[in-house]
C-alpha cells in the first residue's frame, strides 16, 4: 500500500475496484480524516482514458457545488504521480445497500428518515443544476452518527457544461429511467425515478405495512418488474401504491416534476397511513444505526415528545398526488381519504 498521496498520509484502504481505490487518509496540516478516491493509472492510458478523466473531474465539480449536509463534501482535487485524486469527507458508516441486505425489517420512521434525507440532498443538487444520474443504495451512506449522505457524482450531468455530454446512457440499469436507458434527453426526473425504486426497496421491508387493515397491489409494467427486479405482487396500501406509481411512471411527463413534489406526496401518503391505521411512529422495535428522527415533517426542528408526532404533521398536499389517489379509489374510499386529509390538515 502506498504511504502518501500529495500532502495526505494514507492510513488504510476503504475500497478497491476495477476503476480505482478509495483510501482513508489524514490531512496532517489540519489533522482531519478524509477519504481519497483515485483511478487506476493504467486505465487512463487506454482508449477510454480521456472520458474516465473527464467523468472524474465531473464528479469533483458536481459534488463541490453541493455543500449540503446530505451530500458528501469535496475538499480537494489534484494529481499525484500523473494520477488524479479526489479528497472528500470521510463518513464513518455503511452504504444503504449494505443495510438493506442486513436488515429484514425497518420501521416506517426509519424508512422516512432515510427517504427524506435523500430527498433533501437531491433537491439541493437539482437547485444547483446537478442531476446525479446514478442514485442507488450503494451511493447512499448511512453514518454511525445517524446522518444520511449521497455520494458518487461520477456520471452527474451539470447544466451548461460540455463535459456532461459524455456517456448519456451511463448509469445502473436496475435504477435507470426509460429515457436515460434510451440515451434521450433527461432532467431531474431520472433521479426521481431512481428514488422511487429505493422507496420501493425500503417500503418492502416496512414492518408496519403488513399489518394494515387493507392492502393493494402495486401495479407496474412487466418490463419494469423484470428490469428493476421488483416483486409486482408485493402489497402496499393504496396511498403508497399511488406514490410509487407516480415516481416510476415510464412517461416522464406523468412523473413528479421535482423533489418538493416527491417529498410532499410521500408525507401525504405516510400521514394517511398513520391516521387510517393508528400506526405508532415512536415505537422502535428493530435496530438500525439511525436515531429517532423528527424528519417526517422534513424539518430539522427537534421534537420534545414523540407522542406529539401525529398532531404535528404539517403537510402541503400536492394536487397531483391527491388526483392519483382519487383515481384509484371508489367514490366511498375517495370520500374517506378526503376526510382523513381534512383531519390531518386540521380543517375540521
Amino acid at each position: 500500500m502506498i504511504e502518501r498521496i500529495s500532502k495526505y498520509r494514507i492510513n488504510s484502504i476503504l475500497g478497491y475496484g476495477a476503476m480505482g481505490t478509495v483510501y482513508k487518509a489524514t490531512d496532517e496540516a489540519i489533522n482531519r480524516t478524509v477519504a481519497i478516491k483515485t483511478i487506476h493509472p493504467h486505465l487512463l492510458l487506454g482508449e477510454s482514458g480521456e472520458e474516465l478523466l473527464s467523468r472524474f473531474k465531473i464528479e469533483a465539480m458536481a459534488a463541490a457545488r453541493c455543500q449540503h449536509h446530505n451530500i458528501v463534501s469535496i475538499y480537494d482535487f489534484g494529481e499525484h504521480e500523473n494520477a488524479p485524486y479526489i479528497v472528500m469527507e470521510f463518513v464513518d458508516g455503511q452504504s444503504l445497500e449494505s443495510l438493506l441486505k442486513t436488515h429484514s425489517v425497518l420501521t416506517l420512521e426509519q424508512i422516512s428518515t432515510v427517504f427524506f434525507s435523500i430527498c433533501d440532498g437531491l433537491s439541493y443538487a437539482h437547485q444547483q443544476g446537478i442531476i446525479h444520474r446514478d442514485v442507488k443504495p450503494s451511493n447512499i451512506i448511512v453514518s454511525d452518527n445517524n446522518s444520511v449522505k449521497i455520494t458518487d457524482f461520477g456520471i452527474a450531468k451539470i447544466e451548461n457544461s460540455d463535459a456532461t455530454q459524455l456517456g448519456l446512457s451511463l448509469g445502473t440499469p436496475s435504477y435507470m429511467a426509460p429515457e436515460q436507458s434510451a440515451g434521450k434527453a433527461i432532467d431531474c426526473r431520472v433521479d426521481i425515478f431512481a428514488l422511487g425504486i429505493i422507496a420501493f426497496e425500503l417500503l418492502s421491508l416496512c414492518d408496519d405495512i403488513p399489518h394494515l387493515l387493507r392492502q393493494y397491489a402495486l401495479t407496474i409494467s412487466l418490463d419494469a418488474a423484470k428490469t428493476k427486479k421488483i416483486d409486482s405482487n408485493k402489497k402496499f396500501t393504496r396511498e403508497i401504491a399511488a406514490f410509487l406509481d407516480k415516481c416510476l411512471n415510464p412517461d416522464i411527463e406523468h412523473r413528479f416534476k421535482n423533489m418538493t413534489d416527491v417529498s410532499n406526496a410521500f408525507k401525504a401518503a405516510i400521514a394517511l397511513l398513520v391516521n387510517k391505521n393508528d400506526i405508532s411512529l415512536g415505537a422502535q422495535h428493530h435496530t438500525l444505526p439511525l436515531q429517532k428522527s423528527a424528519s417526517l415533517t422534513n424539518s430539522n426542528k427537534e421534537k420534545e415528545s414523540r407522542s406529539d408526532i401525529d398532531s404535528e404533521f404539517d403537510f402541503d398536499f400536492h394536487p397531483d398526488f391527491l388526483n392519483v389517489v382519487k383515481e384509484k379509489n371508489t367514490p366511498q374510499e375517495a370520500t374517506q381519504l378526503t376526510e382523513i386529509k381534512a383531519i390531518i390538515s386540521k380543517e375540521i
